[in-house]
């Protein structure tokens, strides 16, 4: 068996022009899009609020006055 049978990716280049050049348009089309996104971001406002639903209602109570307990009389029996 020849050695170029053995192994026959070792006479291969790692990458070519070709793969080189499919990276790069891929790199190039993902900075784009990024970059295509922030400029659509940079005038995105969300939107006013309507007022939305009206305000719960608040009732103000007033402290609850306790009176402290009286302790039982003790007989003297």
């Amino acid at each position: 068996m020849s050695p170029a049978a053995a192994l026959p990716m070792a006479d291969q280049r790692r990458f070519g022009v070709r793969e080189i050049a499919w990276w790069a348009g891929a790199a190039a089309l993902v900075l784009v899009a990024h970059a295509a996104i922030g400029y659509a971001m940079q005038g995105w406002r969300p939107a006013e609020p309507d007022g939305g639903p009206p305000q719960a209602q608040v009732i103000e109570l007033s402290p609850m006055a306790f009176t402290p307990a009286e302790p039982a009389p003790i007989s003297d029996e």
